[in-house]
């Protein structure tokens, strides 16, 4: 079994996320993301999600993941 995306929380300007994975041991992971946006002579390079951080969060539940990401960041709370 692959990690699968469980939840999506993002900043209201739409450029940061935490996504809530669970991972194959059952155990969920939070990963804080942002949008990227590359053009070089107006031509469109690449475009997408990309890990902020490699550090990796570990949580028992969904629930405890998304307290701990509204609790850990601010942008979540704007």
């Amino acid at each position: 079994m692959q990690s699968k995306t469980i939840k999506s929380l993002e900043s209201s300007d739409g450029k940061r996320r935490a996504v809530i994975v669970e991972r194959p041991d059952g155990t969920f992971q939070m990963i804080e993301e942002y949008w990227r946006r590359n053009e070089f002579d107006g031509r469109l390079i690449y475009e997408g999600w990309l890990p902020l951080s490699r550090h990796a969060s570990f949580f028992e539940t969904v629930e405890i993941a998304e307290r701990e990401a509204s609790a850990r960041f601010h942008w979540l709370r704007d």
